[in-house]
């Protein structure tokens, strides 16, 4: 199920209220605007981000060459994981 605005539209807003200091808060919306996937406008003492997902697809596309190569290898580690687990409890 989608969250939905008053128009209907998905909901695509997470509303922040920071009590950070101001400096922090422009340090990641520089952040998140040059990323390309966020924008940030501010309402009384709240910013409200709208979340652009298309960037970070398009990082997900770039990183699926990577996939393959470390795979296998979380896969092994999570199965030495496990096995230390089995070996502590005996």
């Amino acid at each position: 199920m989608t969250s939905r605005d008053r128009d209907g539209r998905p909901a695509r807003v997470i509303v922040a209220t920071c009590t950070y200091h101001t400096t922090i808060n422009d340090l990641w919306d520089a952040i998140t605007n040059a990323g390309g996937f966020a924008r940030a406008r501010i309402e009384g003492s709240r910013r409200i981000y709208s979340v652009d997902s298309k960037p970070l697809q398009e990082v997900d596309a770039w990183l699926d060459q990577f996939r393959g190569l470390w795979e296998q290898r979380l896969k092994a580690l999570t199965a030495e994981i496990a096995r230390g687990k089995r070996e502590r409890r005996r």
